[in-house]
């Protein structure tokens, strides 16, 4: 079973993804901010990475450079409630507009790096 790491400083989307991606089948583990998320990534064998575009505590791009330096395979999804596209994205998989895609379709997706890692 794949082992999810969401990064996001919204509760409310941390305890919905969580449960979501629970019900499909995956084990997640999540961070409410830059510092822990990173922390338990060293920490933990995570298969994938979803990481909220706006972090209280580091950028994102930051994040997700720290990410592919320590593991670079390791597929890492943006996950964003802004259409504003950060210079620097390309360096995540895949970026994702919060209610741009249904969560079935974001389920899919994350199936579909899984598969591809």
């Amino acid at each position: 079973m794949s082992l999810i790491l969401w990064i996001d400083d919204d509760t409310d989307q941390l305890r919905l993804y969580s449960e979501l991606l629970w019900r499909a089948g995956f084990h997640v583990i999540t961070a409410t901010n830059a510092t822990a998320g990173l922390d338990l990534f060293a920490r933990n064998p995570v298969d994938l990475v979803v990481s909220d575009q706006h972090l209280r505590d580091g950028t994102t791009i930051n994040v997700v450079a720290e990410l592919k330096r320590v593991k670079p395979t390791v597929p890492v999804i943006v996950f964003s409630g802004s259409l504003e596209v950060p210079t620097g994205i390309e360096l995540a998989d895949l970026s994702v507009t919060k209610g741009a895609v249904s969560p079935k379709e974001l389920i899919a997706e994350i199936a579909r790096l899984l598969t591809k890692a």
